[in-house]
Order: C-alpha cells, then structure tokens, then sequence
C-alpha cells in the first residue's frame, strides 16, 4: 500500500534539516507497518514546490485557504489522491503541527472532524516547534485519526512526549483507506 505524500515549501522554510529529519522519520514509522511512503513529485525545496505565502502565523483558516489555494495552482487534478503536507516555520510557537480540512465543493473550511467524501486535508507543520514525529502524527490525523490521551507509545498521542510510534490494527487500517493511499 502506497501513501502519496506531497512536500510543500513556503517562501520562508529555510530549515532544509529539520525538514529532511521529519521526511525521513515518516518513511521509518510508515514503513514500519509495511506502507510505501512516494514523496510526490519532489522531496527537497525547489520553484516547483514552493508556495509563495511567508510569515504564516498559525496557520489559520484564512492561511489554510492560501495554501490550499497554492497547492492546487501547483498541481492542479493531482490534489485529489495526494496528501499536502506544508513545511513553513510559524510567527507562534504554540503549535508543532496542523491538520486541516477543505470542503472541494463549497470551499468552505472546516477543522478535523468535519472529514466527510467532499473534503481534503491538508498538513501544516512549524518547522520552528515540530518533534521528530510532527508529521507523521499529522498524517495520522489527514487519514481521520484522533488524538489519544491515554499511550505514550503511540503515534496519535497528544499530551506531552511520544516515546514511540505505535499504531493500532484499527490506526493502520483507517490509514489505508485514506483518500491518500493507494
């Protein structure tokens, strides 16, 4: 099973080795679990992978849009099937990672929870605030997955230090029927 993620850069994400370590750990913990991780089209920064939206604070809904917005110019029909993860260092330091929805039809926005046949997530993650496993938990997120409370070795642990990257046989399953795996 493949999962299709797509790397993207704002103009200010300069951090290529946080960025890079945070690439490398969603390949470890996916491929733990025997999923393929394809980094779509490109893995490192370039033009065609750079949003031009700097200085995002949160994001917030308004910023998700914006980089909704610049993905889709980017690549277009492909957004369908893949998953956009943003890479940007945020002006606040409170959150590590986000994942948020957007209505296709309607383009309104919507917070997770609101996943239904007509959104599509999309990851941002603080390149200033993010752990080792950030993205892969917003990944998690991106496939309908919610915070855990309770394990400190899972993935989907919320309330302090992850230990480890545990996933249940529920976890994997939902991930695999994600709109993003193929």
């Amino acid at each position: 099973m493949e999962l299709r993620i797509l790397p993207l850069f704002t103009a200010d994400s300069d951090d290529d080795a946080t960025i890079e370590e945070q690439l490398k750990w969603v390949g470890k913990v996916y491929n733990f679990y025997k999923f393929s991780v394809v980094f779509w089209p490109y893995r490192t920064r370039n033009s065609n992978n750079t949003i031009p939206l700097k200085d995002l604070f949160g994001p917030h809904s308004g910023e998700v849009m914006d980089l909704w917005g610049g993905a889709a110019q980017l690549y277009g029909g492909q957004m369908s099937y893949i998953l956009p993860v943003v890479f940007a260092p945020f002006r606040t330091n409170r959150i590590a990672g986000l994942t948020s929805f957007v209505a296709q039809k309607s383009r309104r926005f919507g917070m997770l929870g609101n996943l239904t046949a007509d959104t599509k997530p999309i990851c941002t993650v603080n390149t200033r605030k993010c752990t080792v496993l950030t993205t892969a938990h917003e990944i998690g997120h991106a496939a309908g997955l919610e915070d855990q409370e309770v394990d400190n070795r899972n993935l989907m642990f919320h309330s302090g230090e992850r230990l480890s990257y545990g996933l249940d046989v529920d976890q994997r399953n939902r991930i695999a029927k994600s709109g993003f795996a193929h």
